[in-house]
């Protein structure tokens, strides 16, 4: 097994755990509100599951056309990586047996096609709402962004071999 090889499995598990921490925490989108009475700020988070109001509550939210593409283009990226760290992981034990490194590696750039394209329509779709002053993009929309960067990275790495 070579370096590449092993830097192409190590960052599709790294970019597995970033895409499964994007998708299941509600850090995408950030609203803030400041109430006039009070002139207290309030406000919540939005993800793609569920949302958290200013006081921690968890409330579902309706899922729109971006939630509903994001979720299925990042569920469908993570199964791809998954299949890309077992072709991966069988490279370790037939060292003579490219094939299944560069298997690898193609599936982590297709898993980055994913990746990208899920995350793409997400924004495109909610870049209307995210101009107005009091709203931001989240953490859990980062680490999505970081993952498509990790799995091309790691593929272009793994087909170097």
């Amino acid at each position: 097994m070579t370096n590449e090889q092993v830097i192409c499995g190590g960052g599709l598990i790294f970019a597995l755990i970033l895409s499964i921490i994007s998708i299941s925490t509600p850090g995408w989108i950030y609203y803030d509100s400041t109430i006039p009475s009070t002139n207290k700020i309030s406000g919540y988070s939005k993800g793609l599951f569920y949302s958290i109001n200013s006081e921690g509550q968890k409330q579902e939210i309706l899922k729109g056309d971006a939630e509903k593409v994001a979720m299925a283009f990042l569920i469908m990226a993570d199964i791809i990586i998954l299949c890309g760290i077992v072709a991966s992981g069988m490279s370790a034990f037939d060292k003579n047996d490219k094939k299944r490194g560069r298997v690898g590696a193609l599936l982590a750039l297709l898993a980055g096609v994913f990746i990208m394209t899920g995350m793409a329509c997400y924004t495109g779709i909610q870049a209307d709402s995210v101009e107005s002053a009091r709203v931001d993009w989240g953490y859990s929309f980062a680490l999505g962004w970081t993952s498509m960067c990790v799995c091309i990275l790691s593929g272009i790495l793994g087909l170097m071999v």
